[in-house]
């Protein structure tokens, strides 16, 4: 078998083209890695600009008349640009699929919402888990923090039910509207379950009046299961009292609602406005 002899200069030749096509090569793979890397974040990028697609399963309690509607998250969820919701399924709470969805996620309230799907596109959270419920173990989104009204379901019983009575004082003209404290309320998430309008001079308003030893107009008195407002609690302090069975009336806010009548010593109270702050000049 003949071996030919490969000179010094091919040699060379040789192991250059070696080196050179290595690297070419090298800056080949390379290269389609970069190209590679971009495609996937351009993917990722324009998945991420997609709607987030969410499902919901509502749990109802249709015979809660008075309780809080759970269709407002939903609402608030749809309202999201970021948000499709893909699928949405409805159960009764006391139904077969309800009991089933209690047991599974430890539910204590309801109405409430399970939601589910690529949430991490809407939902911060930490935040959720914070103010609105927790995160199952499947990743489903429970909202937990039902507010008030709601059934409690471990005892059916509706928690966070109260009556609002709203005391007028028609012989004073210039006093403040009693409906305003329904805004009050508003303000602090709470609708009352049965509401009644008297007049202190009529006979049901002298009666209050006379009870609770009122001695201004107008007011209100608050009856129920306020335990379930926290936010309503650190308000009241500073505004009214809690009497032995529980009525809560509204006495030292006069000031902040408008005018109103001293029954005591018969004059209508004219507040007056909140004093400015004064204005610092300017520094030359």
């Amino acid at each position: 078998m003949r071996i030919t002899h490969i000179s010094r200069k091919t040699a060379v030749h040789l192991t250059l083209f070696l080196v050179v096509g290595g690297i070419m090569a090298v800056n080949a793979a390379m290269l389609y890695r970069a190209q590679n890397k971009v495609a996937q974040e351009k993917l990722l990028a324009e998945e991420a600009a997609k709607p987030a697609k969410i499902e919901l399963v509502l749990l109802t309690a249709t015979d809660c008349k008075e309780c809080f509607r759970v269709e407002n998250v939903v609402e608030a969820i749809k309202s999201n640009p970021g948000a499709e919701i893909s699928k949405e399924e409805f159960f009764e709470h006391t139904s077969d699929q309800g009991i089933a969805l209690i047991k599974q996620y430890g539910i204590t309230r309801v109405p409430t919402v399970l939601i589910r799907g690529e949430i991490e596109k809407v939902f911060d959270q930490p935040s959720f888990i914070e103010n609105l419920g927790k995160r199952a173990e499947d990743g489903t989104l429970v909202v937990s923090n039902v507010p008030a009204p709601y059934i409690e379901v471990p005892s059916g019983a509706v928690k966070g039910k109260f009556s609002v009575t709203y005391v007028s004082d028609k012989s004073c003209a210039e006093c403040y509207d009693v409906a305003l404290h329904r805004r009050a309320l508003a303000g602090l998430a709470m609708t009352p379950s049965e509401e009644k309008f008297v007049d202190r001079g009529e006979g049901e308003g002298q009666r209050l009046i006379a009870l609770y030893k009122i001695v201004s107009a107008p007011t209100i008195l608050i009856s129920g299961d306020l335990a379930e407002y926290p936010q309503f609690q650190q308000v009241w302090t500073q505004v009214g009292t809690v009497e032995k069975d529980g009525t809560h009336i509204f006495r030292a806010g006069q000031q902040l609602m408008g005018v109103y009548h001293d029954l005591k010593t018969g004059k209508v109270v004219k507040p007056e406005p909140p004093a400015q702050a004064p204005t610092v000049p300017p520094t030359q």
